[in-house]
């Protein structure tokens, strides 16, 4: 007796996974994601950081405009400017004979007391330029301060763009002004 064998020749051609085509697709797909990802991204945070360059630029406006105010509300003498004149500094004595000085120095806000040492009213990347203070003598009346300047701090979209920057100008008279 005679055994044949016979062997199935049907072997597929065909292999598991992704055809070239397919392939090539999905790369492709997927790059076009990451990229409009990638400029959303880009997108939001400069926008916020310009965001937090105008409120800074909002806070130091808000606070010279407050402080100066307030650091001359018992002050005894106004030293400097004199009365007419106008000065890149605020000098002023207080009750304890202390005297006070608020200036800029290196594009920042500076305030001392006596003999402390400098300290720094506004941060860093806020810059004031043009601080120049007037005493203002009115027709009878006490004599009042105004406080005139530019603060700026430079766009954070680069450096072809000019800096955020506003006017400054402050009107106020001292408390205990006995002049």
């Amino acid at each position: 007796m005679k055994i044949t064998y016979t062997s199935s020749s049907a072997v597929s051609t065909r292999s598991a996974g992704f055809s070239l085509l397919a392939l090539l697709l999905y790369i492709t797909l997927t790059s076009i994601l990451l990229s409009a990802l990638a400029s959303l991204t880009i997108a939001v945070l400069a926008n916020a950081a310009r965001t937090r360059a105008v409120n800074e630029l909002a806070y130091a406006d808000t606070f010279v405009r407050g402080y100066l105010p307030y650091a001359t509300k018992e002050v005894q003498e106004v030293v400097l400017p004199v009365i007419g004149s106008t000065s890149t500094e605020l000098l002023i004595r207080h009750p304890s004979g202390e005297l006070g000085r608020i200036y800029v120095d290196g594009g920042r806000l500076w305030t001392t007391e006596g003999i402390s040492a400098p300290r720094a009213l506004s941060v860093s990347n806020v810059s004031f330029d043009e601080f120049v203070v007037a005493r203002v003598e009115r027709d009878g009346g006490i004599p009042y301060l105004r406080v005139t300047g530019r603060i700026s701090t430079p766009d954070p979209r680069g450096a072809l763009n000019t800096p955020l920057s506003d006017t400054l100008t402050i009107t106020w008279y001292p408390y205990n002004y006995a002049d």
